[in-house]
Order: C-alpha cells, then sequence, then structure tokens
C-alpha cells in the first residue's frame, strides 16, 4: 500500500501517542517530591539565570523557587494533566513532550529534577531500543530510565550551571550503574551527595535515595553528607578506586582483594522456599536434605543427585513417592515462577537457577546471611552444607586461616555497609560481588 505524506505523519503521531501513554502507564506517575526535599534541593541551586525542570509533574520542585529571579523557567512533562496543575508565571514556558525525545535549542544555569524511575526491561521495546542507540553508554545491562535523565541533562547544563536531583542511591554501587558511575567520576561532575541511606523519603514507595548535585567544573571532591546518621565526609577524587568507580573504595595499593584469595558464591535459588524448604522433613524420603541459612538448619527438598544434575522425574517418584505427590499438588504454582516464563527450565519440579547445587568439598567454610541488620553481621565457621539465604566462603590461599578471613571481613565493615543495597529498617542486602571487592592490604 502506498501512502501520502500526511498519512505517514498521522502514522507516526499515533505510534508516538501511543508510546507515550504506555510511558505514562509504566511511569510512578502520582510519586511527588516531599516539600522538605524540594527545599533542600532548591537551596543549591542559583538565584539567576535560566531554569528547566524536565520531568514537572505538579511542580513540588518549584514550591520554594522565586521566579522573579530567573530569565526563563522551562518546564517540561509527558502528562498534560499535570502540567496544567503547575503554576502559570510570565517566565514559565510548558512544554508536554517526553523530555528525552525532545530536541532543545538552549543550555541551562539552573536544572532541577525528580527523574521518573522504571527499569530498562519495564519499558516498550521500542523505547528500550532508543535509550540505548541514542546514549551509548547505556546500551547494556540492567538500567534504569533515569540514568538516560541524567545524561541529558547534563549535556543541557551550562559551564558554570548547576544541576540537582534526587534519584536512587544505589546508583553509587551497583554494577548495572557502573559505566554511569565511570562517567559521572571520570568527568568529575558529582560535587555533593545527601545520602538518605535508607531512610524513607517517599512514604508509598521503598526506593532509597539520595540528592546529588552536578555541575560541568571540574570539582577536585566530593563532600558526601550522611543524612540518616548526621555525618559527612569530604571525598577527593584522585583517592576514589577506578576498579569499580565506587566513591567509598579508596585505590587499593596492592591491587589484591578478598575475591583473589577466595571464591565467594550465593546459595540455592528455588524462588518458590515455601514450597521447597521446611523447618522439618514432611517425608522420610532420601530427597530429604539439610540445608542452612548460616543461623538456622532447615530441610529442603532437592530434586538432584550430587554432582548437581537433575533426577529425572520417573526415578523422582519411584524413590520419593510421598515427596513427588506433594511437588504434584504444588505444580501450578512451581510454573509461575519467572512470570511464567520457563522455556529454559529443565523441568517444574527444578530450583528457579542452577546456582550452588554442589555441596562444598572444604572441610570447612564461612558463611555470613545476605540479609542482616548492619550491627549485627555474623559469619559461621562450619562444615559445608547445602545453602540460601546466605553466601559461602571457601579459602583458595593457604596462607590464610578462616580466623584471618573473619578478622579482614569484620574490619571492612564500613565498606560492606556502604555498598551494598538498603533494605527497610536500614537492613542490608550483602552481595557476594562486595565481598569479593574488600581489599586485601
Amino acid at each position: 500500500m502506498n501512502y501520502t505524506k500526511q498519512q505517514i505523519m498521522e502514522l507516526i503521531k499515533q505510534k508516538e501517542e501511543e508510546e507515550i501513554n504506555e510511558l505514562i502507564d509504566f511511569t510512578k506517575s502520582n510519586i511527588f517530591t516531599p516539600n522538605e526535599i524540594s527545599q533542600l534541593m532548591s537551596e543549591q541551586l542559583y538565584n539567576n539565570g535560566s531554569l528547566l525542570e524536565p520531568a514537572v509533574g505538579t511542580g513540588n520542585l518549584l514550591i520554594h523557587l522565586n521566579f522573579d529571579n530567573y530569565e526563563s523557567i522551562d518546564l517540561c512533562d509527558i502528562n498534560q494533566e499535570f502540567l496544567n496543575e503547575c503554576p502559570n508565571h510570565l517566565k514559565i514556558t510548558k512544554f508536554n513532550n517526553d523530555f528525552l525525545k525532545k530536541n532543545f535549542s538552549k543550555k541551562y544555569k539552573n536544572i532541577i529534577l525528580n527523574p521518573p524511575y522504571i527499569k530498562i526491561q519495564d519499558l516498550p521495546e521500542t523505547y528500550r531500543n532508543y535509550i540505548r542507540e541514542t546514549w551509548p553508554i547505556l546500551n547494556s545491562g540492567n538500567i534504569d530510565i533515569y540514568y538516560a535523565f541524567l545524561l541529558k541533562c547534563i549535556d543541557l547544563l551550562e559551564e558554570d550551571g548547576i544541576m540537582v536531583a534526587i534519584i536512587p542511591n544505589s546508583y553509587l554501587y551497583t554494577k548495572s550503574a557502573l559505566k554511569l558511575r565511570k562517567y559521572l567520576l571520570e568527568n568529575q561532575f558529582i560535587t555533593q551527595i545527601i545520602d538518605f541511606q535508607s531512610e524513607k523519603v517517599f512514604d508509598s514507595v521503598s526506593t532509597y535515595c539520595c540528592i546529588t548535585t552536578f555541575t560541568k567544573q571540574k570539582n577536585e571532591t566530593i563532600l558526601y553528607i550522611d543524612h540518616m546518621n548526621d555525618s559527612q565526609k569530604t571525598i577527593p577524587y584522585n583517592e576514589i578506586s577506578n576498579h569499580e568507580y565506587n566513591i567509598f573504595n579508596k585505590k587499593n595499593s596492592s591491587g589484591k582483594t578478598l575475591g583473589d584469595i577466595c571464591t565467594i558464591k550465593g546459595g540455592i535459588a528455588t524462588l518458590r522456599d515455601a514450597i521447597f524448604i521446611h523447618e522439618k522433613k514432611l517425608y522420610s524420603e532420601p530427597c530429604w536434605k539439610k540445608i542452612t541459612n548460616s543461623i538456622d538448619h532447615k530441610w529442603i527438598i532437592f530434586p538432584y543427585n550430587e554432582n548437581g544434575s537433575l533426577i529425572c522425574e520417573e526415578d523422582l517418584k519411584k524413590n520419593n513417592p510421598k515427596t513427588y505427590s506433594y511437588l504434584l499438588e504444588n505444580k501450578e504454582e512451581l510454573l509461575q515462577r519467572d512470570k511464567g516464563k520457563q522455556d529454559k527450565y529443565p523441568s517444574w519440579y527444578c530450583f528457579g537457577r542452577t546456582q550452588a547445587l554442589i555441596k562444598s568439598s572444604h572441610e570447612k567454610v564461612i558463611y555470613t546471611p545476605t540479609f542482616v541488620d548492619p550491627n549485627d553481621i555474623r559469619y559461621v565457621s562450619m562444615r559445608p552444607e547445602y545453602h540460601f539465604g546466605c553466601l559461602c566462603i571457601e579459602i583458595l590461599d593457604n596462607k590464610y586461616t578462616r580466623g584471618k578471613i573473619i578478622d579482614i571481613l569484620e574490619k571492612n565493615k564500613q565498606y560492606i555497609i556502604e555498598n551494598s543495597t538498603k533494605r527497610g529498617g536500614g537492613w542490608l542486602n550483602i552481595s557476594s560481588r562486595v565481598l569479593k571487592g574488600i581489599p586485601i592490604h
């Protein structure tokens, strides 16, 4: 079919409108910035020049600004209803556009934003492709749409301008944000961070945030403010490790880390622990094995051989008839794992992941929980068992004893706290990646 130019333009417009509507559905559009956070952010801006708010919502970030002080104020939001609720002023221009796709003809002295937080896998495929093609450093990994907002805003910032953003504090240490951190730190864009740690800034969501201030002038240091513990420190750029571009990690003169002298592995991941793991054996059958989370010992239905291979269904049924019937009763629930996408599962009764299926061959290992109170991080030396909800540490270098490794871990408590994902109540989610990165001096 041949289309006229007008028909093509209408089709493009229709497609864009569909994409915008889809984005509005994805965006946590009704989560706005609290008043006290708006004030903290506003205080860091200049009181003159131009100003941009690229994801303005209903204008919560504007309430502490005197519009008369600015030459121009540009507000952008994908949702027209929100823009309608924003204040009107002679200096204000409103744009009902997708900020990431809008072309701007000028740069700004001030930029303030609370961008949307949407994981890339939750975006429409065409939009994912657009982000990856537009910003090459975002072309891989489990990134978030707010990364793109930061990159575009930095590009729109004047050389002597200032930009203030409230964003998840996980970008400071997660693997998915490594390329973003590398870009920000190599260019020395970050001048200040107010980290709320595990404090809840937004009542309705569990995302933990920080206020980050950016400038394009080469900053020599970062002022890091720990809001929750009412403390602060100055971090020189020339002391930040370029291993993972993590502001909490200093350059390691020896270059050796805990990952060089130990293997550190996560535990069994059934993706349905309530079905597979129990306080006591339900049946006295051979597929039941002891399992530890480093604190307690439980029992797990283990449909695998000692070499980690899956027991065939016929043998599982023959040798474990009662357990097999129990699993069969829960088959529909097991089929819901990974949102029902189980084309790579060898069978419906297998675990959700293949990790930690072979017990350690070491005489003794160290276990530590992955979900912990930072004031009660424990390390347990014991004979190997199947494990879940904890990390298993095996020593590779015989110059180190288990006692010495535990001593290294305890001396690096602050490193672990600063680099681990924050959860509710101040608790931490400790990963093998964090422990592997502990420097050995």
